[in-house]
């Protein structure tokens, strides 16, 4: 007598197509086998052995990158608590300048835009306003850190840094390179005796530092926290807008110094040469080289 869950293995039982026992394989039919047992010596036989993987639904062990290439989701699992700290605080300081010195931040603003405003700004201001160079080099230092970081450019350093670290590094080089600048630029003016044509240059690139924060911080935070096939569109419009301010601000400062004053040619021709060119230079340089 059978037992309920046996089959006898010379009964010619119909099973679908999945289920159907390769005949070429040797087998047993001295005696019965369960019908799990049999299910699973089927299996064997007739098809290839599974292997497991993990799922990605319920482990969620892999993620795609911007070229639908799979990797370990551990590479993605990075601390971006920080950034929040860095966004929020910079939001902080726009939402403050503009409650407590709603009048004075309007007239910066205007003042980018009409040499008249801009002279009897320059006549009222202390020397406060260059605290503007504070907010730019954040930000600056946030595009900096996400164009390596969206090309995976700091793999080609010697030494492995977090990212915490890399972008104190940044923040800390950029502001010493702007603070070298402007302290370069007063050397010369008290070089060549035009420090009140120097004040006025520095108070420009001042004003235009707060306007280029302005223009960068909500398309910086958009580059930080939108997914990566998005990303790009952001940093080049960021990248391209930076450089466009930087040019208007070059061309803005030198109609000021002919406005104001008769300026030295042999003076501008240094301020262009080691201040303002040389630095694009040797970025270029760099860039191409590698």
């Amino acid at each position: 007598m059978l037992q309920n869950d046996t089959i006898p293995q010379s009964d010619s039982l119909f099973v679908p197509l999945y289920l159907m026992k390769d005949t070429t394989a040797y087998s047993d039919t001295s005696d019965n086998m369960g019908f799990s047992q049999y299910v699973n010596k089927v299996l064997n036989d007739s098809f290839p052995v599974l292997h497991y993987s993990p799922s990605l639904f319920t482990e969620k062990t892999y993620v795609f990158n911007r070229n639908m290439q799979p990797k370990p989701i551990v590479a993605e699992q990075r601390s971006t608590d920080w950034l929040f700290v860095v966004v929020l605080l910079l939001f902080s300081c726009i939402v403050v300048l503009f409650h407590s010195f709603r009048y004075r931040s309007f007239e910066m603003l205007r003042t980018c835009f009409s040499l008249k405003e801009f002279e009897f700004f320059s006549k009222s201001v202390n020397g406060t306003i260059f605290l503007t160079i504070f907010p730019f080099v954040f930000v600056t230092a946030l595009l900096a850190w996400n164009l390596i970081d969206y090309f995976n450019l700091a793999t080609y350093l010697p030494f492995a840094l977090t990212d915490v670290q890399f972008f104190g590094i940044l923040l800390l080089v950029l502001f010493v390179f702007l603070v070298f600048r402007m302290g370069l630029i007063r050397f010369f003016g008290s070089l060549f005796r035009t420090g009140e044509v120097t004040r006025l240059y520095l108070l420009n690139q001042s004003v235009f530092f707060f306007l280029d924060f302005l223009l960068l911080f909500p398309i910086v935070t958009f580059a930080l926290f939108t997914p990566p096939y998005m990303q790009l569109y952001f940093l080049a419009t960021a990248c391209g807008l930076l450089v466009l301010l930087a040019l208007v601000r070059l061309v803005r400062g030198l109609c000021l110094v002919f406005y104001f004053s008769k300026f030295s040619r042999i003076y501008l021709f240094c301020y262009l040469c080691i201040v303002e060119l040389l630095p694009f230079f040797v970025v270029v340089k760099l860039l191409i080289s590698k």
